[in-house]
């Protein structure tokens, strides 16, 4: 079992995230102590991964076998009112 390991940048961010999506998206963090034997909508991108939480994006390095997390993006959908 892997350790979580935050940035200050990622806990300042979850700190600004309305509260009723926080609990989620540190349930969904907490699955990545079982890394890479998760089943998760992740997708690697360079030498970062990308975990998809709701409207939420996080973005984690595996630095020595344990996940890093590094940033929290909201993110805008598409609807058809868009336009």
């Amino acid at each position: 079992m892997n350790r979580i390991n935050w940035t200050m940048k990622a806990l300042r961010q979850l700190g600004k995230i309305d509260r009723r999506y926080v609990q989620n998206i540190r349930n969904r963090v907490d699955e990545l102590k079982h890394f890479p034997q998760v089943s998760m909508d992740l997708k690697k991108i360079d030498h970062q991964y990308r975990l998809r939480v709701g409207n939420y994006r996080i973005f984690f390095e595996v630095i020595d076998g344990e996940p890093k997390i590094i940033e929290i993006q909201e993110i805008q959908r598409r609807q058809s009112k868009t336009y």
